[in-house]
């Protein structure tokens, strides 16, 4: 704020900017500009430039002819405003923003090893007589051209109540042959099989069907070879 301009407001005023006064003669002053309602006004009194003091400021007893007399404003306070208003309640939320799009795939990952390979399966083979009217004697078979496994069985039955004794064989002709079941096995009519302790011919062996001796007279004889 701009300091306040003081007037002296006594006849006759001096171009000097102070008027010559009486013993006796009232002094009056106002406030023309920089000062707006309300506001309170601090003020100091000088004789001939010089600060007279509060306790003698009021009566001024101390100034002669044609001394100067003037007025000071040193302060201007103004009044003391209103209390603020409240603060205003808050505003409601906005609404959640949408949602962002999805992001990008991932890529593949890497193949996993191939597994190890399984146990090849077991391929069985079988080979059969059928023999009419069996007596003792030689029943020639087929020729085994690769053997990669083990025997597994000898099956065999007879159809009439008589008893056949057999065996399998393998060898090449004309020479010793080899019997698969460690003993010789007897066929009737409710049927054998040998499984145990059986040997196994070679790649390139003619199998051979052996029967020993025939009680009876059986009408049929069946044998049954299986291997892998």
């Amino acid at each position: 704020m701009a300091d306040p301009i003081i007037i002296i407001e006594s006849s006759p005023k001096s171009t000097a900017g102070y008027t010559n006064f009486y013993p006796g003669q009232p002094i009056y002053f106002s406030i023309v500009s920089g000062v707006s309602a309300g506001m309170t006004v601090s003020y100091e009194w000088y004789l001939n430039d010089v600060l007279v003091s509060i306790a003698t400021g009021y009566t001024l007893s101390s100034p002669s002819v044609n001394d100067r007399i003037y007025v000071k404003v040193i302060n201007c306070i103004g009044s003391t405003g209103g209390s603020g208003g409240t603060g205003g309640t808050d505003g409601t939320s906005g609404t959640d923003g949408t949602s962002g799009t999805d992001g990008t795939s991932g890529t593949d990952g890497t193949s996993g090893t191939d597994g190890t390979s399984g146990t090849s399966g077991v391929g069985e083979r079988t080979f059969y007589w059928v023999v009419e009217n069996p007596t003792s004697g030689l029943v020639l078979g087929p020729r085994l051209n690769t053997v990669a496994g083990t025997s597994l069985r000898v099956d065999a039955y007879t159809k009439s109540n008589t008893n056949v004794v057999f065996n399998v064989a393998y060898g090449q002709p004309n020479d010793t042959l080899t019997t698969i079941i460690p003993f010789d096995g007897t066929a009737g009519t409710g049927g054998i099989s040998y499984t145990s302790s059986l040997s196994t011919p070679f790649s390139g062996d003619w199998l051979t069907l052996i029967v020993s001796s025939v009680s009876g007279t059986p009408d049929q004889l069946v044998v049954t070879y299986v291997l892998t």
